[in-house]
């Protein structure tokens, strides 16, 4: 895969699962209550496996540091995985009660933030492979990752 289009397909994934969690976020503010957590539990699961077969499904950019890249792709959707499941978790484990799932909210919303903490780190790592090279051009002119790469 070129390494225009593989940038492209990151940051367009990218840029579905975050404009995907902003929706899901609005929602459940608006209506804190077990209901609203659980589908919104579902939809940010729906949204992370769309990310993660996404992300899987590139391979790896036909660059120098090709392996490199698809291996750091590959860590990123292992992790959100793993905090997806830590959101599942804690939604199965919540009772009905208002300080439960305002405790939930808390605790999903900590989680939350540690994925797009995780994505930040993946960005920042995808920058240094090859700082001068075909990829680093990749991601800086593909108008899909203008958002993360100005």
């Amino acid at each position: 895969m070129s390494a225009a289009d593989w940038a492209t397909g990151v940051c367009s994934s990218f840029t579905a699962w975050t404009t995907s969690l902003e929706s899901i976020k609005t929602n459940v503010a608006s209506q804190p209550s077990k209901s609203a957590l659980q589908k919104a539990g579902q939809q940010i699961e729906s949204a992370t496996t769309t990310l993660t077969t996404s992300l899987k499904q590139l391979g790896k950019p036909d660059t120098a540091q090709g392996q490199a890249a698809k291996q750091n792709i590959d860590t990123l959707a292992t992790s959100l995985e793993t905090d997806m499941n830590k959101v599942k978790d804690t939604l199965n484990s919540t009772s009905s009660g208002g300080a439960s799932s305002l405790s939930a909210i808390s605790s999903v919303s900590a989680t939350l933030a540690s994925m797009a903490q995780n994505l930040t780190l993946a960005a920042g790592n995808l920058k240094s492979f090859a700082p001068s090279g075909e990829l680093k051009q990749a991601f800086h002119e593909s108008s899909a990752c203008k958002p993360y790469f100005k």
